[in-house]
């Protein structure tokens, strides 16, 4: 059901910015977080985004659609952890559970979602460069 392209959800997805400016996403530390990626073994999760040295439009768009596609199973698993994490402190009252989960899916979810916005705002760019050429 992600992997459709054609929903509307997934257009809403892929032309969404948070903001034009990189600079908030290094303000919020995607500069720690990606130096984290390329240098632990979470760079093995998904191979399938990568970018040659002279990238095509048509790479771009597929890198594009990988990307959005990514960041929707990333919100997906964070919106299901935050439902799990109010039903526990809900029901259960598991206020130190809440605390953890929520800096562990911040942390496995929300900055992805970070990561994967800056890096579509820099393919756009890109695109746009290569095709006024």
């Amino acid at each position: 059901m992600i992997r459709r392209k054609n929903t509307p959800l997934f257009h809403a997805i892929r032309n969404y910015q948070l903001t034009r400016h990189a600079t908030f996403y290094n303000f919020l530390g995607i500069g720690l977080f990606v130096y984290c990626i390329k240098n632990t073994f979470f760079k093995r999760f998904n191979t399938k985004i990568s970018i040659t040295k002279r990238p095509s439009v048509d790479e771009i768009s597929k890198l594009l659609d990988e990307l959005t596609i990514s960041e929707l199973c990333h919100i997906l698993g964070f919106l299901f952890v935050l439902i799990f994490q109010i039903v526990t402190t809900v029901v259960y009252r598991w206020y130190d559970v809440f605390l953890y989960l929520t800096i562990f899916n911040t942390i496995l979810n929300l900055y992805p979602v970070l990561l994967q916005e800056r890096n579509k705002l820099r393919l756009k760019a890109l695109s746009h460069t290569l095709q006024r050429q």
